[in-house]
């Protein structure tokens, strides 16, 4: 078991693999992902997406960093039904994350 923030985490052989964290006021998402690993970081970024994919589906989009975090003036474009793929960024290595329903 691991302690982060007096919490106890379940070690990678625990539960079956499976992961239950309590995060309290203060832990960063950063300090989850160390405490995880790889695993932990490919499900928050499961809904990053890459320029010219298809989108996941209809909505508010929002143009974030490689690893989903905040960028200087980023784009937002809303996606309607049938849209592909997902437009360029401004820059190379940047993604795309979902934000919410399209707008009406």
């Amino acid at each position: 078991m691991q302690v982060l923030g007096g919490r106890l985490l379940p070690g990678p052989f625990s539960d079956q693999g499976r992961f239950r964290v309590s995060v309290s006021t203060g832990i960063g998402e950063a300090d989850i992902k160390k405490a995880l690993g790889s695993r932990a970081e490919r499900c928050l970024m499961a809904d990053l997406q890459k320029p010219g994919e298809t989108p996941a589906g209809p909505g508010e989009y929002k143009e974030v960093g490689p690893r989903g975090g905040d960028v200087p003036d980023p784009r937002r474009v809303t996606i309607e039904p049938g849209d592909t793929p997902l437009p360029p960024t401004q820059e190379k290595g940047r993604r795309w994350k979902r934000t919410g329903p399209p707008r009406p």
